[in-house]
């Protein structure tokens, strides 16, 4: 449906609320998307990536509830952060696991 400026609906416009609608269209160089390109429009930054996950609903309230207690941040960057300690801690287990074996290993076989 092609939009038709009413003349005198836009003086009243403009005359009641200081609205010009003249100003207020795009041209169609404007909206020109031949040269588009498809994605999000801001990119991740490097060492980061986008993904869509489902989360518990309390979960997810959890830490967006320490974030506001914490007076603002971002609740990702805090599920981010929370992610790594994990992680960090298992992989710190699995080395001290490793190292145990190793040494019973050693004990067991008189080194």
């Amino acid at each position: 449906m092609d939009y038709q400026l009413d003349p005198e609906k836009a003086d009243l416009n403009f005359n009641e609320h200081g609205i010009d609608p003249r100003g207020m269209y795009m041209s169609k160089e404007e909206y020109n998307f031949e040269k588009a390109k498809q994605g999000p429009v801001a990119q991740p930054p490097p060492g980061k990536t986008r993904i869509t996950i489902r989360v518990d609903t309390d979960i997810l309230n959890w830490f967006r509830n320490q974030v506001h207690k914490r007076g603002g941040g971002n609740y990702q960057t805090l599920i981010n952060d929370v992610l790594r300690k994990y992680t960090n801690l298992k992989d710190s287990d699995l080395e001290k696991t490793v190292r145990k074996v190793i040494r019973e290993e050693l004990k067991i076989r008189g080194a």
